[in-house]
């Protein structure tokens, strides 16, 4: 099964949308989203039953909770299998065309420098 995803590069100084261009079996697309399915379903359930989980066992430092146990899940059976045919830069027309979302342009951080930071003084 081919597919696509719009996605955005994010560099330095700017920003380049691209698309990428995927192909994935069959049965394995099938059970990710049969997968993201029951995540939602269950949703409802899991909220209150995290809580509890936290409570017993979150003491530990490397202690991730079950909603996000269950995303990280989904995002690896969604890109279990899948090989990456193509990656290729696009305008920002493109991008809204083929996404449904507006590309917007950020500006880019103003940088402080060093010296300025260590003397507490910003003009």
């Amino acid at each position: 099964m081919r597919g696509f995803e719009a996605g955005v590069a994010h560099r330095r100084d700017d920003a380049q949308p691209y698309i990428e261009v995927w192909d994935q079996p069959f049965l394995r697309k099938v059970v990710a989203q049969t997968y993201h399915v029951w995540e939602v379903i269950t949703e409802p359930l899991f909220k209150p039953l995290s809580r509890l989980h936290q409570h017993l066992f979150g003491k530990d430092e490397e202690y991730v909770p079950l909603v996000n146990r269950r995303d990280i899940r989904c995002y690896y059976l969604e890109h279990k299998g899948r090989v990456a045919l193509a990656y290729v830069n696009i305008t920002p027309d493109q991008y809204k065309a083929v996404s449904g979302r507006r590309f917007l342009v950020e500006q880019p951080r103003i940088e402080i420098e060093p010296t300025e930071v260590l003397t507490g003084e910003i003009v």
